[in-house]
């Protein structure tokens, strides 16, 4: 296999992605921790807790060039926190690139730090981190808050 040119790689994680029909992507609201809901008193082991974002890679190369990019994510103590998905790529060099989009939703995570990477040809090109947390509701927590300026 020919040595692959550098390849410039962003990895977002992101609450939404908008692609317009010209090819133009969003990241909406980037993220690195989410907060779920945890009414008082209630043991998180007995919940089905989901935590639902999306994953963004950008790939950039200065010349034209064809790999393999996969995106996986592991959890607390080393478990798995989403099945690795491979896609081809083709970058065209110059200003073009590629863009990968994937929905992830993790069904009853446990608390604590994930990390999320992409690998090319089987090297690590990127990775980021993302705490996920549960922390206790009070009453007043679980009232919703008036948004916008008081009447007083």
């Amino acid at each position: 296999m020919p040595e692959l040119p550098p390849i410039y790689t962003s990895l977002i994680l992101c609450s939404d992605v908008l692609k317009e029909d010209s090819g133009v992507v969003s990241a909406i609201r980037i993220v690195d921790t989410f907060i779920g809901q945890r009414p008082a008193g209630v043991d998180m082991t007995k919940v089905l807790a989901l935590i639902e974002f999306w994953i963004l890679v950008i790939f950039k190369c200065e010349s034209p060039c064809d790999f393999t990019a996969t995106i996986s994510g592991s959890g607390p103590k080393d478990t798995k926190a989403m099945n690795p998905q491979s896609f081809p790529i083709h970058l065209p060099g110059d200003v073009g690139g590629h863009n990968v989009m994937v929905r992830v939703t993790l069904g009853n995570a446990p608390e604590g730090l994930y990390w999320f990477s992409v690998t090319i040809n089987g090297q690590v090109a990127q990775r980021t981190p993302a705490r996920i947390t549960y922390p206790e509701q009070t009453t007043e927590q679980s009232t919703p808050s008036q948004i916008g300026p008081s009447s007083d």
